[in-house]
């Protein structure tokens, strides 16, 4: 790949950022969901209605949930590798079949290639879409976020339409 560990990022500054995403406002609510997964089922509650937990269980449970989400990570970043390296040793060939394919649809727009039933077929689903109010939420949000005064034309129009 043509990486050295003097052109790449800083250790420190990759654990700067881990820790800022990790306190991110997308994060936060989750933690009390991983506590809950990584204690779960191992707490003892005493008489007098106090909850206590075993460290141990609950550092071997953690330590299987990061080997485990660790683990898929990994098999994951191996599995987009080897496509990568596919892709990228048959770079030519996919783009001499790409090229082709849009020569062939450039031919058959132009009329070269005659008219073809399969093509020239219609098929539609029958669905019906009803309006939702997330377009109108949709709407209210940007007029909030933006601050900008064409967004109440928009909001004026929705109020008109049928989405209310």
């Amino acid at each position: 790949m043509g990486i050295t560990m003097t052109d790449s990022v800083p250790v420190i500054t990759v654990l700067i950022q881990g820790f800022l995403s990790f306190f991110s406002p997308c994060v936060l609510p989750l933690l009390p969901l991983y506590i809950g997964y990584l204690s779960g089922g191992i707490g003892v509650t005493a008489s007098d209605e106090e909850h206590s937990f075993s460290r141990g269980k609950v550092m071997i449970n953690t330590l299987c949930f990061v080997i485990g989400i660790g683990f898929s990570f990994f098999l994951l970043g191996l599995g987009m590798r080897a496509i990568g390296k596919f892709f990228g040793g048959n770079q030519i060939l996919f783009a001499r079949i790409g090229g082709i394919i849009v020569i062939m649809f450039g031919l058959y727009q132009l009329g070269v290639l005659g008219e073809s039933s399969a093509l020239m077929k219609e098929k539609r689903t029958p669905v019906y879409v009803r309006p939702c109010p997330g377009c109108c939420s949709w709407l209210l949000l940007q007029t909030a976020v933006q601050r900008d005064l064409r967004l109440w034309g928009y909001i004026h129009w929705g109020l008109r339409s049928r989405f209310f």
